[in-house]
């Protein structure tokens, strides 16, 4: 009885290992896929922050541009508004036949929807 119970932990024993070893051997594939696909990750990564800058290039261009029109309509639009509050000086040519050609001046504000 006890020679039986003394082989069935032998063979428990054996078991465990085989299985411990087993167990070691995916462990260590796993390792070294991860390893693999970590050093894969890391090189397209480098590939990829070298190639950001060349692709994001027409981006920035086109945003530098935009940036510029806005700055070009707001200066515009500032000139239409100084424009609009500014008095306007208009003339007009009257042929008299009394006393012949003659100018008149006149002003007024584009606001203040005075005619000329």
């Amino acid at each position: 009885m006890l020679i039986n119970t003394i082989e069935e932990l032998r063979n428990a024993l054996t078991r465990q290992e085989q299985e411990a070893a087993f167990m070691e051997e995916r462990l260590k594939r796993d390792h070294d896929d991860l390893q693999k696909r970590y050093q894969a990750s890391e090189l397209r990564y480098n590939e990829l922050v070298t190639q950001v800058p060349e692709s994001t290039r027409p981006l920035l261009r086109q945003i530098e541009a935009m940036q510029v029109e806005e700055q070009r309509g707001a200066a515009l639009g500032q000139r239409w508004r100084s424009t609009d509050s500014a008095p306007t000086y208009f003339s007009t040519i009257y042929l008299c036949p009394q006393i012949g050609p003659f100018v008149r001046w006149g002003g007024r504000g584009l606001r203040d929807g005075a005619a000329p």
